[in-house]
């Protein structure tokens, strides 16, 4: 992918947004070029909100952190269950 050798040459940080849709059959969330995303990215984050919003880490290691929108920015919350 172009975007990831103009990254290391040039040792810069780049962030990409995906688009979604919620699969029919499953009802889950997905994006719309999992595949590439997937195999192309060092880091995928997927940002929910439910009940409360958490950040979940999908790659390369699975973790999940809750967060609060505040006057002051974001603030770390915890996640039950």
């Amino acid at each position: 992918m172009i975007i990831k050798k103009v990254s290391k040459s040039l040792n810069i940080p780049i962030i990409l947004a995906n688009q979604v849709y919620t699969d029919i059959e499953t009802g889950k969330t997905k994006m719309l070029a999992d595949k590439i995303m997937e195999r192309e990215s060092d880091l995928l984050i997927e940002l929910v909100k439910d009940e409360k919003r958490k950040l979940i880490f999908k790659k390369p290691f699975p973790k999940e952190i809750g967060f609060e929108i505040v006057s002051s920015g974001l603030v770390e919350s915890y996640l039950k269950g």
